[in-house]
């Protein structure tokens, strides 16, 4: 896992308990070159087994802004919508290869 400074608010994951489109974050996973991975909950279905949620939180050209919307660093769009794409690229693809 890359070192990464937890006290620096524009690089640090979501804190544990952040909603997430109806799941809660238990734990961060990991970190890669594109993203954050959390472990979460289910809290409008709480039947459901846990998840893995991936950020798209490009560390070398993203700053997280008001503890948790991520946004280009300044002079950075350009490598941040580049790979804002691949992000969204791969999700696609893990999408079709979930589909029977």
């Amino acid at each position: 896992m890359p070192p990464m400074d937890p006290s620096t608010s524009q690089q640090a994951p979501l804190p544990d308990g952040s909603d997430v489109g109806g799941y809660d974050i238990t734990w961060t996973l990991g970190f890669g070159t594109f993203g954050i991975v959390y472990r979460a909950e289910g809290h409008v279905l709480k039947d459901k087994d846990p998840v893995a949620i991936k950020e798209f939180f490009p560390r070398d050209v993203a700053d997280r802004v008001a503890t948790e919307q991520v946004t280009p660093k300044q002079d950075h769009a350009e490598e941040f919508a580049w790979a804002l794409e691949r992000f969204v690229s791969e999700a696609k693809t893990l999408r079709e290869l979930a589909e029977p």
